[in-house]
């Protein structure tokens, strides 16, 4: 069986079906009005009252790491970030802000780059990574990264880095479970993560985090000539 890599026209981008966190999971100034008026609209100067700036940009960047994670998905856009926070009938202003700052953090990354194929060879690849692209696998902070113009696209996705890695840790506990298996059918991977983590999640997730840690050499993926579709995955116990 030779290795191969996930299609990445078989990550599905189809986003429908969002749902809001549970109230219990809501943040307790979620029904008071003039806070949360305040707190959906634009951002204000930074340099003039970094105060208030920080305590919105705060709530959303714990609002959307919790949804994502209650959701059990990596991949979101503004446009799902609208319909899984709507609220009555206002308006959410602050995304745009929201997702530069958890770009220039390296929190979050355009599912584009995240889906690029690594270069052939280590010294290829650091280059590319530390030299021409700022954003890398190791979730390293690089300073001077400029944020790209897409922001004011809503629909471009971004890939939540703290939730894949998670992910990734509860994909690959399932080595230590099933000891005697060398290779498991992303159908298997999906199973076991919901019964894992009592939640739901979805295939195109799973893909996603397996991309992940492809890139980070901890799986590697083999064609079941046994099957006409079957993605088999192969998961590494060597610690690196």
């Amino acid at each position: 069986m030779n290795e191969i890599s996930i299609d990445n026209k078989m990550v599905n981008k189809n986003t429908s079906g969002n749902l809001l966190l549970p109230a219990e999971k809501l943040p307790e100034c979620w029904n008071q009005e003039e806070r949360m008026s305040a707190l959906f609209s634009s951002f204000c100067s930074k340099s003039a009252n970094p105060q208030d700036w920080t305590s919105q940009y705060k709530f959303w960047h714990n609002l959307i790491y919790e949804w994502l994670k209650y959701t059990m998905r990596c991949s979101f856009s503004i446009i799902d970030l609208n319909e899984a926070f709507k609220r009555r009938d206002c308006t959410l202003l602050c995304l745009v802000t929201v997702i530069e700052e958890l770009l220039r953090n390296n929190e979050i990354i355009q599912e584009t780059d995240f889906l690029q194929e690594p270069c052939e060879t280590w010294t290829a690849w650091s280059i590319d990574i530390f030299i021409k692209k700022p954003i890398n696998w190791s979730f390293s902070k690089v300073k001077n990264y400029i944020v790209g113009q897409n922001t004011n696209n809503t629909e471009v996705r971004y890939i939540h880095l703290r939730i894949v890695r998670e992910l990734g840790d509860i994909i690959l506990s399932i080595a230590d479970i099933k000891k005697d298996n060398v290779l498991f059918p992303i159908s298997e991977i999906v199973e076991y993560c919901k019964s894992k983590t009592k939640k739901q999640i979805s295939e195109n997730t799973v893909r996603l985090v397996l991309e992940w840690l492809r890139h980070r050499k901890k799986v590697a993926f083999r064609k079941n000539f046994n099957s006409s579709s079957e993605l088999l995955v192969k998961i590494t116990t060597e610690s690196k």
